[in-house]
């Protein structure tokens, strides 16, 4: 199974982790990572790592979903995940929201490729977003 991660700014994280619990129980392989006001860019590193290592092993990788694409906790996830490079497979993708979570807690169920889980979280994330009508 696929480990998913999330992670942003304050308490996005864990208010995301919630979300899902409150829709769909308490995932497998799921885990919240703040990076709060008070928390260094190594912090957060120690604890997405710690995170992983939690998991044990995850042959077909984890998928770190960041709050937003071009910030630190998504530039400190894609780092390291190449440090990981050899030990664990990660993927990073950022502007997360709440549809393209659930989509891919339910979907790591029998979609065993991280690429593809990826590709699937930004292609239903962007379905996600639309302008209600009044």
């Amino acid at each position: 199974m696929i480990g998913i991660i999330v992670t942003g700014h304050g308490n996005y994280a864990g208010g995301m982790m919630k979300a899902v619990q409150l829709l769909a129980g308490t995932p497998a392989k799921f885990a919240a990572v703040d990076f709060k006001l008070e928390d260094s860019t190594d912090e957060l590193e120690l604890k997405l790592r710690g995170e992983i290592e939690k998991f044990g092993p995850c042959p077909d990788g984890v998928l770190i979903f960041a709050d937003l694409a071009d910030e630190q906790p998504a530039k400190v996830s894609r780092d390291l995940g190449r440090k990981l490079a050899g030990t664990v497979q990660v993927e990073v993708v950022g502007g997360t929201n709440l549809g393209m979570l659930m989509e891919c807690n339910i979907a790591r169920g029998y979609i065993n490729n991280i690429a593809a889980l990826a590709d699937l979280a930004v292609e239903t994330g962007l379905q996600q977003i639309a302008r209600l009508e009044r």
